[in-house]
């Protein structure tokens, strides 16, 4: 009769007999081994670090827009005023005190010019028909022949529409015939009549001169009498002030009326730095700026790539205003007031985690418990791109700690 095994546990314990165990195979416990560290492996990247490893990488994005130009520029202004005379050119490089242009009254006109100019030439007549037969020097043969050029310029100038060129031109003959007088008086003896004409025309000249002003260059730069109306807005010291919607007003509009500076002044002239400007962007939220960082520029109208520095960052609703800081040479840029830039772009170096900077966002510490000092080169949403003050103290595989 074949057994069943039912029966025969049924037996065993009917004897007192204990039933033999089942022996758990090797293979189980690799596969639970292998279970848990799967569990491992999928839950580290949601645990909290803290720590993290420098790494090279690349960090940047780029954003295209507007910008206004604010110029480190000294804008003179005077008072109500007849005719200008600029004696330094549109351009030109002046430093501190140098003469930059003549101001006249209201009280002057033409006439008194033209009438200095008819004296002078009556004196230079009288010269040649009386003196200069007893006169053979070639100091003033060689006078005579650069107001002759002078006068030959006057001409050529006046045909055209270069204003600024004739008033020099004019001012330069009359140095010229300044020179011949002096030569004149040292060498032949006046009769009664050059001796009226020059009274006369001291008498003029003195006339013309109560009615003129120099004005003089406050500071070191490039000239332009180009103006907009934004000199008393955007200044330097405004740069703190300016908040996103005034920049945004300012941004649409496509002319600007000029204003009246302090008393009734208005300005004349600006004498600009031509190494250092500033620019006043509207960027969108989600990019992360902060105060010196620097950040890749481009200004496309003056096909300039440049590095600026992070001035002032203030948000509304909607953008935030970014105020960059260039210390470029651009002596071309100075008469533009708005330009395309593109903000940012991808940058290669050392990253960490943004959660790696600390305090203010210029250090990182170590895992050893080091503070490294550094300069944020470009950010990201997650990441930093850095470099050490002190070269080589952060370096690629070091690990920083994570602020918690």
């Amino acid at each position: 009769m074949q057994k069943t095994a039912g029966n025969n546990l049924v037996s065993m314990r009917s004897l007192g007999r204990r039933p033999p165990r089942r022996k758990i195979q090797p293979r189980f416990f690799v596969f639970l081994s292998a279970l848990i560290l799967l569990l491992v492996l999928v839950s580290l990247p949601f645990l909290p670090r803290s720590t993290a490893s420098v790494r090279l990488g690349s960090v940047g994005n780029s954003t295209s827009t507007q910008a206004l130009v604010v110029h480190d520029e000294t804008v003179q202004s005077v008072k109500a005023f007849g005719q200008l005379q600029p004696l330094a050119m549109e351009g030109r490089y002046v430093t501190a005190g140098d003469p930059v242009i003549e101001v006249f009254t209201s009280s002057y006109n033409d006439t008194e010019k033209q009438k200095l100019q008819d004296v002078q030439m009556q004196i230079k007549a009288l010269q040649e028909s009386s003196l200069l037969q007893d006169v053979n020097d070639q100091s003033l043969r060689q006078l005579d022949s650069r107001i002759a050029d002078q006068l030959k310029q006057i001409t050529a100038i006046a045909r055209g529409d270069t204003q600024i060129g004739l008033y020099k031109a004019e001012n330069d003959l009359g140095y010229l015939i300044s020179d011949r007088h002096e030569f004149l008086q040292r060498d032949t003896a006046a009769n009664k009549q050059l001796q009226q004409l020059y009274d006369q025309e001291k008498n003029i000249r003195a006339r013309v001169e109560s009615l003129k002003t120099v004005v003089n260059a406050g500071s070191s730069g490039v000239v332009s009498y180009y103006l907009d109306g934004l000199e008393p807005v955007f200044t330097y010291i405004a740069l703190e002030q300016v908040d996103v919607s005034q920049a945004r007003t300012l941004l649409k509009s496509r002319e600007v009326e000029i204003q009246s500076g302090a008393k009734g002044e208005r300005p004349i002239f600006r004498v600009v730095n031509p190494e250092h400007f500033a620019l006043i962007a509207l960027l969108p939220k989600d990019n992360t700026y902060a105060l010196d960082q620097k950040v890749p520029v481009h200004i496309k109208s003056a096909n300039l790539s440049c590095v600026a520095t992070v001035r002032r960052v203030v948000s509304d609703a909607r953008e935030q205003l970014v105020v960059l800081e260039v210390v470029e040479e651009i002596a071309s840029f100075i008469s533009q007031r708005k330009a395309d830039i593109s903000v940012g772009g991808t940058q290669e170096g050392m990253i960490v985690p943004i959660d790696a900077l600390y305090g203010d966002g210029s250090a990182v510490t170590l895992t050893d418990g080091t503070t490294v000092d550094v300069i944020v080169l470009a950010r990201d949403k997650s990441n930093a791109l850095v470099e050490p003050v002190t070269t080589g103290e952060l370096r690629v595989g070091q690990s920083v700690k994570l602020e918690p």
